[in-house]
């Protein structure tokens, strides 16, 4: 028979791979069932790891017919080894129906550091150990006047270490929290949907890497939900398609090592 201590222990180191063996890789597909919302995204590596941003010109048209929300931005995201929930910084347009159709811009963010596992063990005796398990934070988002005499406007993120600096149009957003990406922070550019049957919306251009063109072909193309995104050439893009059922699984082209 086992003894009881080594047992403990196999218990331990079960429960605590299982929890954290998804923190060093992004999932391949979505949750069982139909996605939340549809998407249509660009992932790129920053070329100069000392400069760190991203920056286009984004535009999103209004489709009358949509009932739920949808949105044209850009972000950087991180995932330490160690938290719960990716870390991200987040700036792009939003149109929301349910209000009404004008055109808004807004700021997202989600620092997820201080929401890890934690748990202690007397290695020597084998005899208690502890594990603790605190949701992540909530995504934190906040709406910014921007307006429709502007059909383009110019977002950008810039990152130095723990900080950000966004921009719209070239006035500084107010100042963020430090949100902690880690050593090794890429960036992203999407289009969303979130209503069954809406149209996708949306269209960037000048897409600046490190402050230099995106480079389609080291760059991965993710879209689930039946959106898509077309790239006429390294600095710009356009989506496609309307938000389909049973379509909940990522397709993926591309470089894809995110």
């Amino acid at each position: 028979m086992l003894d009881r201590r080594f047992l403990q222990l196999l218990a331990f180191i079960t429960l605590y791979t299982v929890t954290l063996g998804f923190s060093d890789s992004k999932p391949v597909h979505a949750e069982a069932g139909d996605p939340k919302n549809a998407l249509a995204l660009i992932a790129a590596d920053f070329s100069d790891s000392a400069h760190r941003s991203v920056s286009a010109n984004l535009e999103l048209p209004a489709q009358s017919k949509n009932k739920g929300w949808y949105a044209n931005w850009v972000m950087v995201l991180g995932r330490p080894n160690y938290a719960m929930a990716q870390n991200f910084v987040q700036i792009g347009l939003i149109r929301r129906p349910e209000l009404n159709d004008r055109l808004r811009c807004f700021i997202a963010y989600r620092d997820a550091r201080s929401r890890s596992l934690h748990a202690t063990t007397s290695l020597s005796g084998f005899s208690a150990f502890t594990i603790t398990k605190v949701k992540p934070p909530p995504i934190v988002y906040r709406e910014i006047q921007c307006g429709e005499k502007r059909t383009v406007h110019v977002v950008t993120i810039s990152q130095k270490g723990n900080r950000f600096r966004l921009s719209i149009d070239g006035t500084r957003v107010s100042a963020m929290p430090n949100v902690y990406l880690g050593a090794n922070s890429y960036s992203q550019l999407g289009v969303e949907v979130s209503s069954f049957g809406d149209t996708a919306s949306g269209s960037g251009s000048d897409v600046k890497v490190s402050d230099k063109p995106l480079n389609i072909f080291t760059a991965c193309f993710l879209s689930r939900g039946g959106i898509r995104l077309l790239t006429s050439d390294s600095a710009s893009y356009s989506s496609f398609g309307s938000f389909r059922k049973n379509t909940a699984l990522y397709s993926a082209t591309g470089h894809c090592t995110h």
